[in-house]
């Protein structure tokens, strides 16, 4: 019966002059003094490898992953030669070279899978990576750790899906990478197209956010007006520049920012920069809505400081007015985007306004078809 190999991990160069290097499950060879490696196909740097302990240092990324994956390939060649130990096997340098030879093969899916993230942490940041590791691990434990690309059917795919507790778009983040991964095996033929055919991956949707009405908004302006939240003077401030963000779209890390500056002949409330650095005049002679509050404003000496409790104010504002709705701080800007949308802005008018891209702006004009009747009274019909 053959003496069974050693083993041990150990950290090996890949040229004597690069500071990186491939951690290695290290076999000797009984009765020779040369050892044998296998890789378990990660490179890190020196400075983060613990030799005694035989970990990957806190500091680097993936370091609990790492750890996780090194300690199972020592452990998978340990259990192989404890194994054919048991079956009277003897050790020769060929016969273990040949047990650690890497099992590739194009059938092996997670095996592309883990080459293409190895691939794709050249360009993407570290956390991205993190998280590519995580589904990958995910995705193993549920199709199984030897899934060949033959496995990867529309039936695999969809049960999958189920697997996974959440909303729907969480999964679309959740299986945009393994997207990716079997977008690339299908490009390369490896994974036919008709066996993932009846599959759709989850795509992304924008969630409802609610906004309020303009019968909503002036509920609020009257009692403003009419002195319903005078008895608190916080609560007061918030709902002041809450219709202002509601009428103007303004961010509400501007809303003690803002400023009236005479344009010409006619006042403009200047909301925000742009990315382009230009700034965003709204005419008052225009939003006389926003020109009204935006004067109360100035003349109350009202003036908004941070509040942490800003939204359980605004709670307790849609409550005495008896709005059921959920609003906070950034409600006034779906409201501004939703409104717009009704008087017939195109996206491209309200992302300016807003400041935000046409393609994001386009959620407020296909929330209501208000807008479309705007166009149909402007322009007329066929």
């Amino acid at each position: 019966m053959g003496k069974i190999p050693t083993t041990k991990l150990a950290l090996v160069k890949k040229y004597a002059s690069d500071i990186d290097g491939y951690i290695k499950v290290k076999v000797y060879v009984p009765d020779t003094y040369k050892p044998l490696y296998k890789t378990t196909k990660y490179k890190v740097p020196e400075k983060f490898w613990d030799e005694e302990n035989e970990i990957v240092l806190k500091g680097f990324q993936d370091y609990r992953l790492i750890n996780d994956q090194i300690a199972k390939s020592k452990n998978e060649v340990e259990d192989t030669f404890k194994d054919d130990l048991r079956r009277g096997v003897l050790f020769t340098k060929a016969y273990i070279e040949n047990v650690l030879k890497p099992k590739t093969s194009d059938g092996e899916f997670l095996e592309f899978y883990h080459n293409h993230i190895r691939y794709r942490s050249v360009s993407c940041s570290p956390d991205y990576i993190e998280h590519f590791m995580i589904e990958k691990r995910k995705f193993g434990e549920y199709a199984g750790l030897n899934v060949l690309f033959s496995d990867i059917t529309t039936t695999l795919l969809e049960g999958y899906e189920m697997s996974l507790k959440c909303a729907t778009t969480t999964k679309n983040s959740k299986m945009k990478r393994l997207k990716e991964v079997i977008d690339k095996a299908v490009a390369m033929g490896k994974i036919k197209t008709e066996n993932i055919a009846g599959y759709t991956f989850p795509s992304y949707e924008a969630p409802e956010r609610p906004y309020l009405t303009l019968d909503e908004t002036e509920l609020i302006a009257n009692s403003i007006y009419n002195g319903e939240f005078d008895y608190n003077a916080r609560l007061k401030t918030v709902a002041c520049y809450f219709l202002i963000e509601c009428y103007s779209g303004i961010r509400f890390s501007d809303w003690g920012r803002f400023s009236v500056e005479k344009l010409v002949k006619d006042r403009s409330l200047k909301v925000r920069a742009k990315k382009n650095g230009e700034p965003v005049y709204l005419p008052l002679n225009v939003f006389t809505r926003l020109g009204k509050i935006v004067d109360y404003v100035r003349d109350s000496k009202i003036v908004y400081k941070l509040d942490s409790e800003t939204n359980n104010l605004l709670k307790i504002m849609a409550i005495q007015l008896k709005i059921k709705k959920h609003i906070t701080t950034h409600i006034g800007r779906h409201t501004c985007g939703t409104l717009l949308g009704e008087m017939g802005y195109n996206d491209n008018e309200i992302a300016d306004v807003l400041g935000i891209s046409p393609a994001t702006a386009s959620t407020y004009t296909k929330r209501t078809r208000k807008g479309l009747q705007s166009a149909f009274n402007r322009y007329g019909g066929l």
